[in-house]
């Protein structure tokens, strides 16, 4: 047959085809889970909470690594022990609704599929919803139910856009900002001092919340196993790490954490040692090798990272030179990189500190 054409479709139309559709009434679907909701501990904070139905759900049925829009029958859903996001998606908010709390739907067009123009309505330009949930206090929460990486408010960078739709029945649907749902951060510490053979020998500590975490511990989940992982951070930064641990790697949560004792050769040439405050490279030089540059580049998230290395200057050694103080900004992408270096008594220390806020960058800039 022809392909109908609409002339003149709005958002406010887009919206209703989806509130007035099954996706909706699956959406909406009673609680399946009514027993354990009511074992869940009753005190906590909201966060808290949420996250105990979104862990009750995940431990019955398992994500199937898709994301799509269109839910299965939830009892279906729950006998198969396996669905999409969706379908889960529709789980958590039957429970959390059981809880008292005010469920809705967000639909969005993933960043991969490309941009959703506000002044541009389609018919069905979403590929999947995700859950907003509004706190006794009012404040509101956003969450997946696929990724097993996220948390409540961290969501995989593929969905971090800026135009979400917010869609429920009898009320105009609106648009949500999904980019700045949390402060993604890490802090790194390393410190360090010279063996007697002339190695860098010292401690690193690294913690991370929201999106970084997030990426860390999908990378985690992708190695074959921790010594796989653990040999590409020793070839990485060409050092040897003696012992390792990892915390809530696998955990539902908003954090993670890795901690290790390493050495590492050192470049020494007559009486002088060359040392790297730098144990981590932080950005690759490589990136922007292209001539011509005729489109923006995407980050996957904004963050802010602050790295302190500090080394004890063993007896008979003394600081010949250090990196001097600078700051760098780069307005596009509101990010501001800053280095300082100071020597105390025989501690060297040096603080590199570097924030992104945007996560777009056009072209006229790189």
């Amino acid at each position: 047959g022809m392909d109908t054409k609409y002339y003149g479709v709005s958002w406010d139309d887009v919206d209703n085809t989806y509130v007035n559709s099954q996706i909706m009434t699956r959406f909406r679907a009673q609680c399946q889970f009514k027993e354990q909701v009511a074992a869940l501990p009753e005190e906590g904070t909201d966060i808290e909470k949420i996250a105990s139905a979104v862990s009750l759900v995940k431990d019955n049925v398992a994500w199937d690594e898709k994301y799509k829009v269109f839910p299965e029958p939830v009892g279906q859903v729950v006998k198969a022990r396996s669905g999409s996001n969706a379908d889960i998606n529709c789980l958590i908010a039957g429970c959390l609704r059981e809880m008292g709390y005010t469920v809705d739907m967000v639909l969005v067009k993933m960043r991969s599929s490309g941009m959703l123009l506000d002044f541009q309505p389609e018919r069905n330009p979403y590929d999947t919803f995700i859950l907003r949930v509004t706190g006794s206090d009012g404040s509101q929460y956003y969450l997946d139910g696929g990724s097993p990486h996220g948390y409540i408010n961290v969501l995989p960078p593929d969905l971090l856009v800026t135009n979400a739709r917010l869609v429920r029945p009898n009320v105009p649907g609106e648009w949500v900002d999904l980019t700045r749902l949390t402060r993604n951060g890490t802090t790194m510490t390393v410190a360090t001092t010279l063996t007697d053979d002339l190695r860098l020998s010292g401690e690193y500590t690294c913690k991370e919340t929201g999106n970084t975490s997030y990426s860390t511990k999908e990378s985690y989940s992708e190695s074959d196993d921790e010594q796989d992982y653990i040999s590409e951070i020793e070839t990485d930064l060409a050092i040897e790490i003696d012992d390792i641990t990892f915390g809530q790697m696998k955990e539902y949560s908003s954090s993670s954490q890795t901690e290790y004792k390493f050495h590492k050769d050192l470049d020494a040439s007559g009486d002088f040692v060359y040392i790297n405050p730098f144990l981590v490279k932080f950005h690759s030089a490589d990136t922007f090798q292209s001539l011509q540059r005729e489109f923006p580049i995407d980050f996957p998230f904004t963050y802010s990272l602050t790295y302190i290395f500090t080394f004890t200057i063993p007896e008979g050694y003394a600081v010949d030179q250090i990196p001097e103080n600078r700051i760098f900004k780069f307005q596009p992408l509101a990010s501001t990189a800053r280095c300082s270096c100071t020597v105390n008594g025989n501690t060297v220390q040096m603080v590199y500190n570097f924030s992104q806020n945007k996560m777009m960058c056009g072209p006229e800039y790189y």
